[in-house]
């Protein structure tokens, strides 16, 4: 997180803005998103320049566990002109390296989940550990997905990570097997992913308080294919 904050800390600096550093990159993305307009119109396009290759130093080699942060910080800063982000290059083209398929990332997952034994008891840098290891998991079987035209893992990552209790999957059995109390900080830090990585706000699905209409969330995504 070092990295990202200093590299947005940069980016906010540039364009004559405050920035407050945070340990949560879905924090430093609301950030963002709430002075994109300010970015835009304040970053000069030589800034920029030396920026955009300050991200791709920064994101060219990247573990499970970072890939889906850098992959929300430089979609949440698409909107400027001025940044060439390597979203691509740094990011989606690389998630070959770990894996081919969903059902790999669930694999890559349920291992995790295995090895580390990480429980309510756990400290705090380990269960942040494995919900960073998890979203990284998912954002890559999401993109994996879209790339494939594959709804079937959309539909295991997106509703079997949302409503494990409701969807009998592979993702849900593995999210399940959780601890219930790092479950609750996983399911919260999913939602807001799905923000900064896809732009989907959960309130538009939600048709309770404590009811949200997976499906069409999985549909939203399915979407981008």
């Amino acid at each position: 997180m070092k990295n990202i904050n200093k590299f947005v800390a940069e980016i906010f600096k540039s364009a004559g803005l405050s920035f407050i550093e945070s340990k949560d990159v879905n924090s430093i993305c609301s950030q963002i998103k709430e002075n994109i307009d300010d970015i835009v119109e304040k970053l000069e396009e030589s800034q920029g320049e030396k920026l955009s290759d300050t991200a791709n130093s920064l994101s060219s080699d990247l573990e499970v566990k970072d890939m889906w942060k850098y992959a929300a910080v430089f979609s949440s800063l698409e909107e400027s002109w001025q940044l060439d982000l390597p979203i691509n290059e740094n990011i989606r083209d690389k998630i070959s390296n770990y894996s081919e398929s969903w059902k790999d990332c669930a694999s890559l997952f349920l291992s995790k989940v295995k090895d580390s034994g990480v429980d309510a008891n756990s400290s705090q840098e380990d269960i942040s550990e494995i919900v960073d290891y998890a979203i990284g998991c998912l954002f890559m079987a999401v993109e994996i997905s879209i790339e494939n035209g594959d709804e079937a893992g959309v539909d295991a990552w997106i509703m079997g990570f949302g409503d494990p209790f409701q969807y009998d999957d592979p993702v849900g059995d593995i999210v399940m097997s959780i601890d219930s109390g790092i479950r609750e900080e996983l399911l919260d830090c999913y939602i807001e992913s799905l923000l900064s990585l896809y732009q989907i706000d959960i309130e538009e699905y939600r048709d309770s308080e404590e009811s949200i209409e997976w499906a069409n969330v999985s549909e939203a995504i399915k979407d981008m294919m």
